[in-house]
């Protein structure tokens, strides 16, 4: 098998994982056993399978840049899919609806759910797994590569997303946003899973205190 094959084997196995396990309904606290058997089985294979030392490939170092790159990418995405369409352009909000809970409880265990599960650990997984193993990709040319993998990942990153009856539009959103996570991986130095998933987690929670204020 060659390399190339190789990875794309690894890659695809991973998603179909994701795929599987997020599809399974579950209430509860139980909800963020998926992320957690995802994440589980990626560290397994960085560790054991990939020889790496971090297996979830987050790093603290340059904390304070990383914290400042992950508040521009929120302010982008916030703005771009939430602020301006809902408070300027006339979008209705009702798909925060989803997010309107009844407790105070169940808004702190969503809050924490929304930003570290379903916000840096879906980043774990597409920019800090998937992307990550695409970059590997053999090609003399590295630019090439790295759109291959933003695109890839943001496409992957879309589809797990994909609920049937769902609004569709909030794949093209997935999809973008992968893209400008993909692209700051890419061109900023010392971004990683940890600065896209702070980003990332910090949006998802904006749409729940939104759907917890506005409706």
């Amino acid at each position: 098998m060659t390399q190339r094959i190789k990875i794309y084997a690894e890659v695809f196995a991973v998603f179909a994982l994701v795929a599987l396990f997020t599809k399974v309904r579950l209430t509860g606290a139980f909800v963020i056993a998926p992320y957690v058997a995802v994440i589980a089985v990626i560290a397994c294979l960085r560790i054991f399978y990939l020889k790496e030392r971090n297996p979830l490939n987050l790093s603290l170092a340059r904390f304070g840049r990383q914290l400042a790159v992950a508040s521009a990418l929120f302010f982008i995405t916030s703005m771009a899919f939430t602020v301006l369409p809902v408070f300027y352009l006339g979008f209705s909000p009702v798909y925060l609806l989803q997010y309107r809970v009844r407790s105070v409880g169940r808004f702190v265990f969503l809050f924490i759910q929304l930003f570290l599960f379903s916000g840096v650990g879906e980043e774990i997984i597409f920019r800090g797994y998937i992307m990550e193993r695409l970059l590997a990709l053999p090609n003399k040319n590295r630019a090439e590569t790295g759109v291959t993998a933003a695109v890839i990942s943001a496409g992957l990153f879309s589809l797990a997303h994909f609920r049937p009856g769902g609004d569709r539009s909030q794949l093209v959103v997935a999809f973008i946003t992968g893209l400008l996570y993909g692209a700051a991986r890419l061109k900023i130095k010392g971004c990683g899973a940890l600065t896209t998933g702070m980003a990332h987690g910090a949006h998802d929670s904006l749409l729940l205190v939104l759907g917890n204020v506005m409706l």
